[in-house]
């Protein structure tokens, strides 16, 4: 904060999740751009841009890395690795130091697309294509009850996505991509933070009170229309059935689904479509300084550890804690 402070920027506390987060006065990520780029410049710092690394090696106390089409040299007494993951390789973050950093005897935790949507190949995401609704989601691996979260969902052509399918996504991930699990499934609660025993007396009351309304009527109180219709058809309930011919077995069913609607999630969408890469650098082979403990003077900080959060700024703020608790002695030298 000090440091924003110094180059003032005025910031101010969210108040709409009140989870503590800061934003600058202007929401403008091009001044933040602008302002860090002039910080650059005013501290006299050398930049090489659009260098891909193609070799990092230390001999006795200097680093050696060779960069770019033109095999630039740049000699460092110290390396800070802070490249990030393999997530939007279009931007360049396409985890190709990887194997540099294992040659330094380096672990890497096998990287996964975290953040990212799930594929579901079911008849009421083609039926709500496009369709943003906000409900209760729970990630299942293996029948085990993993995480929830209550926010956006959006049924797309291949399955799901949205804030809340993104926060959930993590655990399926790994599961899925790093190792190779097929029993991973997403619950919809269509009545968020409520049980099937709340929401179904909560039905009760509108059902004894308008008998003669149509099973579909009765859920537009908080259900959209078009998610309605399409969930009384994949459930098999006829939409235009009178509330009192609505048998108890009918409303068991009904509750159980609307509670716990289950996707069976096949894969995971792409790097290109991913927030975050969960996996990265062993961080036990990391010290508190962020320094290796096997190369001295080589430094890691960023998504290029194993280490990422939630959505909603948790890996910004890792960015920025990480690159500024680098702790390097003799650091213009």
């Amino acid at each position: 904060m000090s440091f924003f402070s110094s180059l003032e920027i005025e910031t101010y506390l969210e108040q709409k999740n009140n989870i503590g987060k800061i934003f600058p006065t202007t929401d403008s990520a091009k001044n933040i751009l602008a302002l860090l780029e002039n910080e650059i410049d005013v501290l006299g710092i050398e930049k090489s841009l659009n260098s891909k690394v193609i070799s990092i090696e230390k001999n006795e106390n200097l680093f050696t890395i060779i960069a770019g089409n033109d095999f630039q040299k740049f000699i460092s007494k110290n390396v800070i690795v802070s490249v990030g993951g393999m997530t939007y390789p279009a931007l360049g973050s396409d985890g190709s130091l990887y194997d540099i950093i294992q040659k330094f005897g380096h672990t890497i935790i096998d990287p996964v697309p975290s953040a990212v949507p799930l594929v579901s190949k079911n008849v009421l995401s083609h039926m709500l294509q496009g369709v943003k609704i906000y409900l209760e989601v729970t990630s299942y691996v293996d029948n085990k009850k993993i995480k929830s979260d209550t926010n956006d969902v959006i049924f797309t052509q291949y399955g799901l996505s949205g804030s809340g399918i993104l926060n959930i996504s993590r655990d399926i991930s790994i599961y899925i991509n790093r190792f190779k699990g097929r029993h991973a499934e997403v619950s919809l609660n269509f009545f968020p933070n409520k049980t099937p025993d709340s929401a179904l007396h909560y039905l009760d009351a509108i059902w004894e009170r308008h008998p003669e309304w149509t099973i579909l009527n009765s859920l537009l109180g908080f259900i959209p229309i078009k998610v309605a219709q399409a969930l009384l058809e994949v459930i098999n309930i006829y939409k235009n059935m009178v509330v009192k011919n609505f048998t108890q077995e009918q409303k068991f069913n009904l509750i159980s689904r609307l509670c716990d609607y289950r996707f069976k999630i096949i894969q995971t969408r792409g790097w290109n479509e991913a927030e975050f890469t969960a996996g990265g650098v062993k961080t036990s082979e990391i010290d508190s300084n962020l320094e290796s403990k096997k190369v001295k003077g080589l430094y890691f900080c960023g998504e290029i550890i194993d280490v990422d959060g939630d959505v909603g700024g948790y890996n910004i703020s890792w960015a920025f804690c990480s690159g500024g608790s680098l702790n390097i002695n003799s650091y213009r030298n």
